[in-house]
């Protein structure tokens, strides 16, 4: 009973090494070449053809499926990628996937490449203590991918011979002989294996080690393939709970994209076997039905074949898979997400350098935000019926009640990212973004200062005279005329910020304050309106002043980060 225990414990920890190894070399990666990453998913995705090459590179080179979809997964919660784009990365990242499956089968079987591991972890020593960032993640990448090759080889190591007249054996030839059922049996055991490892390579390795072990044959082996197909897509599902509609929309296309796989392969199973095992004869001289040496080799033109073929079946329905995706999750006209952020999420995130792109969109939509919020303010002037200025001062308080959640969580955000492992680059990025984002909380703050302001004005019936509400209107369009060349700024990614429009505008503020103010004073002593109406007339040339030079600032920290590109 100990000597299984031990045996179920080794296996288990060969498992767990070998997804670290992964993880850890997945992530170092993305930290190399984040950048790049970020500008092949955002710009090679003009058609299906370009938006699958580009889904395959970068699995290929992060080495999981499920990192680089649930980036993509980001991307569209971002509002970089569309659906349409995002649909035609998943299906590359899915034929990308199969490279791992290769590494395994070429490094981790069919060569004695244990022996050069601890010596490639020796040579990245220098890179490990490197006092550059850069260097530092290719060294991490390097231990990792030993490491995930070490495991394999514990893993090999640590399940048992089993004869044929073993219990085991015996029952898994019991299943392997229902026909059909036993395919769906299978099928099921690869997805739940995938789903509780959390790697659908994780579960290929285990797979190749079952059958070069004899436990399994070929063509339950097969099945188990197509199982991890979908069992690697619970990640992405996982991620896309509690992103907005269009990511859930994505990770139920990859869901959909695979469950159709499957079900026309296990239709064609055997005829597509028949075809692998040719095709394995003319590569191996040998036939994977008659030895269980070269089963990983043809498991792995398979799983390559399956997802090339299923790919090129679905590339021209996309627009029918999205059309599904719709219908199953149809967005309510209530549901403008009004309430919650809509970018930003740390389960949507594969990398901290990645997750600075959301923050800058979320902080974008929040500055559109605060701008619809002063937009209401020159309603405020004009109340000529009380239940619609009551809406009025309803809509302004929730305005008000949303931003100051949207800035709490934008910066509680930005400060978790702040203590993650980051390139100076980025840290630097969020400092500004940090800055950013309290320049527009202190606008907000502003505006509502100057809503509950006119509130109490009118509360107080004190009235403007119609050349006090011409001068406001023409200091709150220009004031709102700032907001939007703010929000241009913000969604230009940072680049190509224009500030000249900004210090006109400011400037022309500052001289109709000053204007302004000389003849509110004339015209209170000459008693063209009353006192208290010329303090509150005042009062709100000064906040609206305010709100100028808040902007300005705002436009110029925009500016700043541009040039830190």
């Amino acid at each position: 009973m100990g000597n299984i225990i031990l045996s179920i414990l080794t296996i288990m920890g060969s498992l767990g090494l070998f997804l670290f190894g992964m993880k850890l070399m997945s992530e170092s990666l993305q930290k190399v070449a984040g950048r790049g990453i970020r500008d092949k998913l955002a710009r090679m995705t003009s058609n299906p053809g370009r938006g699958i090459f580009t889904g395959f590179v970068v699995t290929s080179a992060v080495q999981s499926s499920s990192a680089s979809i649930v980036m993509v997964l980001s991307f569209v919660n971002a509002g970089l990628l569309s659906l349409f784009e995002a649909v035609s990365v998943i299906m590359g990242a899915n034929i990308g996937t199969t490279v791992t499956a290769w590494l395994v089968t070429i490094l981790g079987f069919e060569v004695n490449f244990s022996m050069f591991l601890l010596p490639l972890i020796a040579l990245t020593l220098p890179l490990l203590f490197s006092r550059k960032h850069h260097f530092q993640n290719w060294g991490y990448m390097l231990v990792g991918f030993a490491i995930m090759f070490l495991a394999l080889d514990f893993l090999k190591d640590s399940i048992p011979e089993v004869s044929a007249e073993s219990p085991l054996i015996r029952e898994i030839g019991r299943l392997s002989h229902s026909g059909f059922l036993s395919t769906i049996l299978f099928v099921g055991i690869g997805i739940v294996l995938t789903i509780i490892l959390q790697s659908s390579s994780a579960t290929m390795a285990l797979t190749f080690v079952m059958v070069s072990k004899g436990w399994i044959s070929f063509e339950l082996a097969a099945a188990m393939v197509l199982g991890e197909n979908i069992g690697t897509t619970f990640t992405a599902i996982i991620a896309g709970l509690v992103a907005n509609a269009p990511a859930k929309r994505a990770a139920l296309s990859h869901l959909l994209f695979n469950i159709f796989g499957v079900v026309w392969a296990v239709l064609l199973l055997n005829i597509m076997l028949i075809g692998v095992d040719k095709f394995t004869l003319v590569l191996e001289n040998r036939s994977p039905f008659a030895e269980a040496a070269v089963i990983p080799v043809a498991l792995s033109i398979f799983h390559t074949a399956f997802n090339v073929i299923n790919t090129l079946i679905f590339v021209g329905l996309i627009r029918w898979i999205i059309g599904i995706t719709e219908k199953l999750l149809p967005v309510k006209e209530d549901e403008k997400h009004i309430y919650r952020l809509e970018f930003i999420n740390s389960s949507v995130l594969s990398t901290s350098e990645l997750s600075v792109l959301q923050a800058r969109k979320e902080i974008s939509l929040y500055c559109k935000r605060v701008t619809r919020m002063f937009e209401l303010v020159p309603n405020l002037l004009v109340r000529k019926d009380l239940n619609e200025y009551g809406k009025m001062l309803e809509r302004i308080e929730k305005y008000k009640n949303i931003t100051d959640n949207m800035v709490i969580e934008i910066e509680s955000y930005l400060s978790r990212l702040s203590e993650s492992d980051l390139s100076s680059h980025s840290s630097e990025r969020i400092n500004l973004m940090l800055r950013i984002t309290d320049h527009i909380n202190s606008i907000a703050e502003a505006i509502y200062r100057m809503t509950k302001l006119i509130d109490k004005k009118n509360q107080g019936n004190y009235w403007f005279t119609q050349g006090i509400r011409n001068k406001l209107n023409r200091f709150f369009e220009t004031i709102s005329r700032m907001l939007n060349e703010l929000n241009k700024n913000l969604s230009r990614e940072y680049e190509n910020v224009e500030l000249d429009a900004v210090l006109k505008m400011e400037s022309d503020i500052d001289q109709m304050r000053q204007k302004y103010q000389r003849k509110n004073e004339k015209h209170v002593r000459k008693e063209k309106y009353y006192y208290e109406s010329g303090v509150f007339y005042s009062k709100i040339i000064d906040i609206g002043e305010q709100i100028a030079d808040l902007i300005l600032k705002t436009n110029r920290a925009v500016a700043e980060s541009r040039r830190q590109k």
